[in-house]
């Protein structure tokens, strides 16, 4: 679809769009890993060598653990674990700098191709490298590329964009661009055995960007849409070309349901586990509210992709209230972007109308945006966020095309004066700016949890959870009154919340207050995801109360309860025999420590507990092993040492 050939001036406008996208993120290079990267990296085995092999890998999900495990989030990205594997961990280690760099690299490469789609889909250079740049220094990408995890995103953008330029190159026949920019038909075109040599590689890259991201699938409806455009009415051909664009188009849907159902076949007949409370558009039980809600969102993200201020990396619980009623003003933006949607589409098929050969462009551009958004509008299926930054990395490429379509139709219009395009000029170098340094300031949220959380309180108040992990980091600086006001301010919105309870109790019982810690626990464990925790903790600080028994209730229950990820009850069992051991009934608390020994054989605490409490119980061997084995685990362990005198000085005191 296009010279062979790219010219000089070609190679040297996708080098300063992959300059520019480089440029806005170098600042991301001294952040450290955070949020999800904490999970996904930090504490993923599947991304060092050492510790995974490759079938494990293409067998877990890309938080590390198992796809038929229950509690498996089902998030399927093997390509994007092994970019960390290879081009970060067997390289330099865990270094935090060089993910963000090879992101970065990414991003760049990802703006460079989509420059080249823009290219191809036939837009003069001058709007290929504003609609290029758009798309290298849009702010609503940071997530995507500042946060570590997000690399999911890019990658699966590469492979989409990479696809697209041979599915238009190779494999439609010229066609769909302006005449000067066509090649005259040859073997290749339609139907000939090189173009669908060509389409298996589309397909190939198809393949890789859904094995990077699972949103990558829609690029094969793109290749389609590419196709039914081009071809859908041809001069003097007789329809020849329409219905070879049609025989590929059933390849296409073909190898989509193959995929589809390959990959469905990877969550092991499970669905992934959502929290209601955290996505209460999805699960609302009123059809109207989940319509008119789902509507707003949708609005909202097109809100993020016109001017990203609102950024944040938590859209969740209240953050996005609910559309209760039609009498809601926010029903007038669900309405607005539909309006908008409306007259771009008839002002799209109108002009293909008018002009099929040249006037697919418009068309393809919604085609663009809107199809690799279909999957996280939760219409198909349950999505696990309710608005997500990140998501809109590759629809945007459709949103930058139709800006740079409307600047490449001001910027050439015979109907403006030569002043009036060089104020348009003038006005798409000072957006371009403006979103630049949108970008760079933005990227320095996610240099830190702590900048992260803040920056989430003061864009995104109403959400409970960004206060509770805003509280959760103070903690850990050390600040605690000022985590006590962001636990506070959480309850205050939402007084339920338990996980916030939890964490009120920890810091209480940090600061001696246990009859108030007890109480957070308590009403932290009416959560079945927190039960086992809350409960444990509740016996610790009853037990501390000298409430015995009590203690031993809620740690039996701590036992019994649900066990959510990879939560094990070894730390409970330890607990109730220290709690037994007080209460003197020693049977009973020595099968206590075995059984906590069982589960984590290398459990520091229950070692030294149980050589403790066999100290008292006189049995001096069996003490004498368990403390050393405390001692082994933890050289130096202070109060396994000052045992182990102790029972040298009875051996040598026998009376």
């Amino acid at each position: 679809m296009g010279s062979t050939k790219m010219p000089l001036q070609g190679w040297s406008a996708a080098l300063l769009v992959a300059t520019v996208a480089g440029a806005c993120y170098l600042n991301t290079l001294r952040g450290g890993l955070v949020f999800d990267d904490h999970r996904g990296i930090e504490t993923n085995d599947d991304i060092r060598a050492d510790r995974s092999s490759l079938s494990q890998l293409f067998s877990n999900d890309f938080w590390g653990g198992s796809m038929a495990r229950e509690q498996s989030h089902k998030s399927y990205r093997p390509l994007t674990v092994l970019s960390y594997r290879w081009f970060n961990y067997l390289t330099f280690g865990m270094a935090h700098w060089w993910f963000h760099a090879v992101n970065t690299i990414l991003h760049a490469l990802a703006s460079a191709l989509f420059w080249r789609v823009l290219r191809e889909f036939g837009l003069a250079k001058q709007a290929c490298l504003f609609g290029g740049l758009l798309f290298a220094v849009h702010s609503v990408h940071t997530e995507a590329v500042a946060n570590t995890v997000g690399r999911a995103e890019v990658l699966s953008a590469i492979f989409f964009f990479a696809g697209t330029i041979v599915y238009a190159r190779r494999v439609v026949a010229c066609g769909g661009r302006p005449k000067e920019q066509q090649q005259p038909p040859t073997k290749d075109g339609d139907g000939g055995v090189h173009a669908w040599l060509w389409l298996g590689v589309a397909v190939l890259c198809a393949v890789l960007s859904l094995l990077s991201k699972e949103q990558g699938i829609t690029v094969l409806t793109v290749y389609a849409a590419v196709d039914i455009l081009t071809h859908w009415k041809r001069d003097n051909d007789g329809g020849k070309r329409l219905k070879a664009a049609l025989i590929r188009v059933g390849v296409l849907a073909a190898c989509a349901g193959v995929c589809l159902r390959l990959r469905l076949a990877m969550n092991h007949g499970t669905e992934p586990i959502f929290k209601p409370e955290e996505m209460r558009a999805t699960f609302h039980a009123d059809r109207r509210v989940r319509l008119l809600s789902f509507q707003y969102i949708y609005a909202w993200n097109a809100l993020l992709l016109l001017w990203p201020a609102p950024l944040c990396c938590d859209w969740s619980l209240g953050s996005v209230p609910l559309v209760e009623t039609m009498l809601d003003w926010r029903n007038c933006a669900s309405l607005a972007l539909y309006a908008m949607l409306l007259v771009y589409g008839l002002g799209a098929l109108r002009q293909l109308l008018a002009s099929p050969r040249a006037g697919w462009q418009p068309a393809l551009g919604l085609a663009l945006l809107v199809l690799p958004f279909a999957p996280s509008t939760g219409a198909l299926f349950r999505v696990g966020f309710v608005v997500a930054e990140r998501v809109l990395y590759i629809p945007s490429a459709g949103w930058c095309m139709i800006i740079a379509m409307g600047y490449q139709r001001l910027t050439t219009s015979p109907l403006l004066p030569s002043a009036s395009r060089r104020v348009v000029c003038v006005l798409g170098a000072v957006t371009l700016l403006l979103m630049a340094a949108k970008t760079v300031h933005r990227n320095e949220d996610w240099n830190t949890d702590l900048q992260l959380y803040e920056s989430g309180v003061r864009a995104n108040p109403n959400n409970v959870k960004l206060h509770n992990n805003y509280g959760m980091m103070l903690v850990e600086l050390g600040r605690h009154d000022d985590a006590l006001r962001a636990y506070n301010a959480a309850l205050e919105l939402e007084p339920q919340y338990h996980d916030v309870h939890f964490n009120l109790g920890n810091l209480y019982h940090a600061a001696g207050q246990l009859d108030k810690a007890a109480a957070e626990f308590q009403f932290a464990a009416g959560n079945p995801n927190q039960a086992r925790r809350s409960l444990n903790n509740l016996g610790s600080v009853l037990m501390k109360l000298n409430r015995l028994n009590d203690a031993e209730l809620a740690l039996r229950q701590a036992i019994k309860a649900p066990a959510p990820g990879n939560q094990d009850n070894s730390q409970a069992f330890n607990n109730l025999a220290s709690v037994l051991g007080e209460l003197k009934k020693y049977a009973e608390a020595e099968d206590a420590f075995r059984e906590a020994l069982r589960i984590r054989p290398d459990y520091v605490d229950a070692h030294f507990n149980y050589g403790t409490l066999l100290v008292h119980a006189g049995r001096m061997d069996e003490a004498e092993r368990e403390l050393r084995e405390a001692l082994r685990l933890h050289p130096g362990h202070a109060g396994a040492v000052n045992n182990l005198k102790v029972i040298e000085w009875r051996r040598a005191h026998p009376d």
